[in-house]
């Protein structure tokens, strides 16, 4: 979080413990439906918002939004692939929860926002150097 990264919370609880299935399938549920809020705050950042907002900004300000978009969802992607979410997921697919379809889509989501953002700093960060001299002219 101190990166300005998205860190997803894990919900307290030893999943080997069997004895109260459905308040901890509940409390998986609730990790999800976090984890679902934080992500798509994340996807719905949009590069034009400083102009929709009527400032003016600067090439370099599309830069950073990118860098810091993709950073953003590299570690979301990092997060989703870690065994910790994956078993919170599968213990939520064996329990056939109706969340784990459209956690699904996100993740899919997640994918390809993510390899936009890559992309989009891929290509930018060659202008860099001349967008810095611009704005120093």
């Amino acid at each position: 979080q101190i990166k300005g990264e998205t860190r997803l919370p894990m919900p307290p609880l030893d999943m080997n413990d069997s004895s109260n299935g459905k308040s901890l399938i509940s409390l998986l549920e609730g990790a999800i439906i976090t984890w679902t809020k934080q992500i798509k705050s994340v996807l719905k950042q949009d590069p034009e918002s400083q102009l929709k907002q009527g400032m003016h900004p600067t090439p370099d300000v599309e830069i950073e939004f990118w860098k810091n978009k993709a950073n953003n969802l590299n570690s979301i992607f990092e997060q989703l692939q870690s065994q910790r979410i994956r078993r919170v997921l599968r213990a939520l697919d064996q329990s056939k929860s109706t969340y784990c379809q459209t956690f699904a889509r996100l993740c899919k989501e997640v994918f390809a926002a993510r390899m936009e953002a890559n992309d989009n700093m891929k290509y930018l960060r060659t202008l860099e150097d001349w967008f810095s001299r611009l704005n120093e002219e």
